[in-house]
């Protein structure tokens, strides 16, 4: 399990500041095309029942980036045979890289886009792999579908990709919430049989009494952060379970508490944060021969989820100590058989031991971003 950091911090957006009322609330839920749109708890409910509808319609294996959390490949274990393709240091994907592991097997490809960050070659590889009759499933778990201009959540242009995953809950301050979003009207329909159950009102209600209170208090109330849910690390009931309460034949909705507080929120101001939170750090953690800067701007189609540095010449006392003094972490938590064959993916092993996320989330005021940026830099300078 991956270590959850504590801080007393004043966070700048007290609950006035990201919740509106009335008629002045923007009602994102009125952008999704209900047709093409499947809301579930957490992205790993979506994942789980797509997994069990292409079973059912014949594909045989997925195709996965060998860089991945372990939370986006559970899911299809045990229902489609997996198979991983290697992920650039850059963490920018290629045809190539995809190409050389598409075998006639191959039904579905799953694209990421890192950390909010859009993928440059994503439309030459979704012509690619649909040309050739695969499927392909764009993880934007990570990314928000947040259009700057309405400013507002929207899903009026249908994806490129077969499918879309995303995780709201992992940008904004709601219990739970993805939504799975299915270029063709029909298969929509078929997915949607899959999975009738609400996440249970109790749970629900819980995690977003947590997050209110974090959100009005400051993160000092519960001890962590507001936006907590982004974690990396899966939440099961069960911990001795991999696959926890959900080990059946679907994947719970969205609760309803969580698609009340989607609708009051005022995304703007959320989102405008992370993104100040993240330009306050490339203008702040200093150039240096020890690290890169995996995304050194944002563009209009990104909206950023973490701060990716790649540590390419540090040693484990200055990993150590930025894994205990910052909010940050390493990323992801690799599926077991990625870390145990070496030789196969030592690549992707490098990545995950040496990404390092500093967090952006909307309840970090400036100052503190400012904070964490100079003891980032006294740390890589010994």
């Amino acid at each position: 399990m991956r270590t959850t950091h504590h801080y007393n911090i004043t966070p700048s957006l007290h609950l006035s500041d990201i919740i509106t009322y009335g008629d002045d609330r923007v009602n994102v839920i009125k952008e999704v095309n209900a047709r093409n749109a499947l809301w579930f708890a957490f992205g790993r409910d979506a994942l789980i029942t797509l997994a069990i509808y292409l079973r059912g319609m014949g594909v045989k294996k997925v195709l996965l980036p060998s860089y991945i959390c372990d939370v986006a490949v559970l899911p299809f274990a045990g229902i489609l045979q997996l198979d991983f393709y290697e992920v650039n240091p850059d963490l920018i994907l290629t045809e190539e890289l995809i190409l050389s592991k598409l075998g006639d097997d191959v039904g579905l490809v799953l694209i990421v886009d890192y950390f909010g960050f859009e993928q440059p070659n994503k439309n030459r590889i979704i012509n690619l792999c649909q040309s050739k009759g695969i499927r392909v499933l764009d993880d934007l778990a990570h990314k928000a579908p947040y259009d700057k201009v309405s400013e507002s959540l929207t899903f009026n242009i249908p994806p490129a990709a077969d499918y879309a995953l995303y995780s709201l809950h992992k940008q904004l301050p709601i219990p739970d919430g993805s939504l799975l979003y299915v270029r063709n009207s029909d298969e929509t329909q078929e997915i949607s049989k899959l999975s009738n159950r609400p996440r249970g009102l109790y749970r629900s209600m819980r995690s977003t009494i947590k997050l209110l209170k974090q959100t009005y208090f400051g993160p000092g109330a519960d001890g962590i952060p507001i936006v907590t849910s982004n974690s990396t690390t899966v939440s099961h009931e069960d911990p001795g379970d991999p696959w926890g309460r959900r080990a059946r034949a679907e994947g719970y909705r969205i609760s309803s508490i969580a698609k009340h507080l989607l609708k009051a929120y005022r995304l703007k101001t959320i989102f405008a944060h992370r993104c100040e939170n993240y330009t306050t750090y490339l203008e702040n953690i200093q150039t240096s021969n020890s690290f890169i800067k995996i995304r050194p701007f944002i563009s209009r189609n990104d909206m950023p989820y973490m701060f990716p540095l790649y540590l390419r010449s540090v040693n484990t006392n200055i990993k150590l100590r930025l894994k205990t003094l910052l909010p940050g972490y390493f990323w992801p938590r690799l599926y077991l058989p990625i870390k145990q064959d070496i030789s196969k993916y030592s690549r992707t092993i490098d990545l995950a031991d040496n990404v390092f996320l500093l967090s952006i989330q909307q309840d970090l005021d400036k100052q503190k971003i400012l904070s964490v940026a100079e003891l980032f830099n006294k740390i890589i300078a010994g």
